[in-house]
C-alpha cells in the first residue's frame, strides 16, 4: 500500500531555486533570490553568497576602478559581469516586484548596476571603518 502524502510529496519537489508560483510568470521568492527593491525581508543564501562573491572580486573591481576612461569602465563591467555569472552557476535570481506586484526576474541592466552600486558600497563601508 502506498502512501498518498509521500507520493504527493515526492511528485510535487522542485529545486528551491526555481519554485514557482501556480500562477503562470508568479515566482515565489526561495533563499537563493535576491529580493531586490525597499522591503525589509532578506533571502539568507542568496545574499550571503553575493557577498562572499563581492568580497572576492572586490581588489580587482578596486584596482579596475583606478583606470580611468574607458578601459576603467571596460574592465569593471567585465568583473561585474563575472560576478554575476558565478552568481548565476550557484542558482541565484535577482527578483523585483512587478507591476502587478508579484515577484518577476529582474532586467539585466538592472542587476548589473546593484552589483556596480554594491562594490561602490563596499568601497564606502571600508574607508568609513579606516577612518
Amino acid at each position: 500500500t502506498s502512501n498518498p502524502s509521500t507520493e504527493t510529496q515526492s511528485s510535487s519537489l522542485v529545486p528551491s531555486t526555481f519554485v514557482e508560483n501556480e500562477n503562470v510568470g508568479h515566482i515565489t521568492p526561495c533563499d537563493m533570490d535576491i529580493l531586490m527593491g525597499r522591503h525589509k525581508k532578506k533571502t539568507k543564501l542568496g545574499t550571503m553568497l553575493m557577498q562572499e562573491t563581492l568580497e572576492k572580486y572586490y581588489d580587482e573591481y578596486e584596482a579596475a576602478n583606478q583606470n580611468k576612461g574607458l578601459a576603467g569602465n571596460i574592465e569593471k563591467t567585465s568583473i561585474a559581469q563575472k560576478v554575476l555569472a558565478h552568481l548565476e552557476a550557484a542558482g541565484v535570481r535577482f527578483l523585483v516586484t512587478g507591476s502587478d506586484g508579484f515577484w518577476v526576474e529582474a532586467p539585466a541592466d538592472k542587476i548589473h548596476n546593484k552589483v556596480t552600486q554594491d562594490f561602490r558600497n563596499m568601497r564606502w563601508s571600508r574607508k568609513k571603518k579606516s577612518l
